[in-house]
């Protein structure tokens, strides 16, 4: 419908500005040790990978201290130099890579995006809900999103060359990542 619509371009052009930002706002690392490191990786996952087309990703190490990734809509994965830190193997950052091309290829972040907006307007299946219903909703979408990425991710892992076992321990990395030290 034409408000869909209307708010996909509005997410659209956001994020292009949202993404110079980032990229123009020092913290993203070019042709550094660590960003080529990922690349290497990353070329890795590539090759066994046929259905992914590298030349739609623009992959750099991003300066913060916050264990996490993201992969933005227009292909741009950073990975931040607080999870590099945390990650105990290349196995699992290859992972995390399978994970993060997953929610590029899925295109999650407009769809948590358009998702958002229809919790928030209260429309379709989430009209007559309560504030708090609304977050959880919000939750739980986002939850699911993540799984999908997980289990997809891991298919793409294990195409690679790569054994599963080193990577047990990942995805607690993350979990207890806001604690202050290991």
């Amino acid at each position: 419908d034409s408000k869909t619509k209307r708010y996909k371009t509005d997410f659209l052009v956001n994020s292009v500005f949202s993404t110079k930002k980032i990229l123009l706002s020092g913290k993203v690392l070019f042709n550094d040790p660590v960003t080529i490191y990922i690349n290497k990786v990353a070329d890795k996952i590539f090759e066994a990978n046929k259905d992914l087309d590298k030349s739609k990703f623009r992959i750099y190490a991003y300066k913060s201290p916050i264990v996490n990734a993201i992969a933005f809509n227009d292909g741009l994965v950073l990975i931040n130099l607080g999870l590099i830190a945390q990650l105990e193997n290349e196995a699992q950052l290859a992972l995390i890579l399978c994970h993060e091309f997953t929610h590029f290829v899925n295109n999650d972040a407009i769809e948590l995006f358009l998702e958002s907006k229809e919790i928030d307007n209260g429309t379709g299946i989430y009209s007559n809900t309560t504030f708090s219903d609304k977050m959880l909703y919000k939750s739980t979408y986002s939850q699911e999103r993540e799984t999908n990425a997980d289990l997809e991710g891991l298919e793409k892992y294990k195409k690679t060359n790569y054994s599963l076992k080193p990577i047990n321990g990942v995805f607690d990395v993350l979990k207890y990542s806001y604690l202050p030290f290991d």
